[in-house]
């Protein structure tokens, strides 16, 4: 009995946390542009390099205009190591990003931008279903930050990041097949780990829906409508932006155009 009325007296005591932390979430809606561009290249040996190139512009306080200001800009250089056809390792010794946060509220217009080297450390697993049908991806990031490197105020800090995705092909089975039009929709969450994160491990959730274009066998093109939510420092703030974003990836330079290989079967 005592049991009883204990986890009686414990789920009313989560139920009423909850609902204060709901009471006092805010969000702040924005809308964006995003494009990305990303090349890569698997030799027989199995290593590679690659790279993908971010811009991203998004509206700024009180305004819906996905072009107001530009958001980030980064260029990321990787070297792969590729363990079978769905699993990839990667680092990237060097990247560079310069970022400016969201303007949510009034005190935002006075965050500054800033400027970011990175390395990075990836684990990439992809586990397929039906075919193509369904894909689970793992990603395991482990991330060097140098924070305005170059400057007076500079800090270095460290991050884990986890992000698991889950995504559907609504009209086909397999994305690889050359001159397809596909479409898919899909929900990836991500956590943070690190010296820095105080408040909430939670960083975003990202639901898509896509239609893509397969052409010169290992090229694509992709149009997404995005609908981000993301945590703040604070953990009880919160951005959610829907998001318009284009994207150019090339799976495989070297057999962009040729028709003597089997089909791209990996990709991001």
């Amino acid at each position: 009995m005592i049991l009883k009325r204990y986890k009686i007296a414990l789920l009313l005591t989560c139920f009423s946390f909850s609902i204060l932390v709901q009471a006092q979430k805010i969000t702040y809606p924005h809308t964006a542009f995003w494009t990305k561009t990303e090349a890569t290249e698997i030799f027989p040996n199995k290593f590679g390099v690659g790279t993908d190139f971010i811009v991203r512009s998004n509206s700024g306080l009180n305004d819906f205009n996905i072009f107001t200001k530009w958001h980030r800009v980064s260029i990321r250089p990787w070297f792969h190591y590729q363990f079978s056809e769905n699993l990839r390792v990667s680092v990237s010794p060097v990247s560079y990003f310069a970022t400016s946060e969201y303007h949510g509220k009034p005190e935002d217009l006075n965050s500054r931008t800033y400027n970011e080297m990175r390395t990075t450390f990836q684990v990439l697993h992809h586990h397929k279903m039906m075919g193509e049908k369904f894909t689970h991806t793992f990603r395991h990031w482990y991330e060097i930050r140098y924070r305005n490197p170059f400057e007076d105020n500079n800090f270095t800090f460290t991050r884990y990041r986890i992000r698991y995705r889950l995504r559907y092909l609504i009209n086909k089975d397999y994305y690889s097949e050359n001159q397809l039009v596909y479409t898919y929709i899909s929900n990836e969450i991500m956590t943070n780990f690190g010296n820095n994160i105080v408040y909430n491990m939670f960083s975003q959730n990202r639901i898509q829906l896509a239609v893509g274009y397969r052409f010169l066998n290992s090229m694509r093109f992709e149009l997404r409508y995005m609908n981000r939510y993301r945590s703040r420092p604070t953990g009880f703030e919160y951005d959610n932006t829907h998001a318009l974003m284009a994207g150019l990836f090339i799976d495989q330079i070297s057999r962009i155009g040729r028709r003597d290989i089997r089909p791209v079967r990996f990709f991001d």
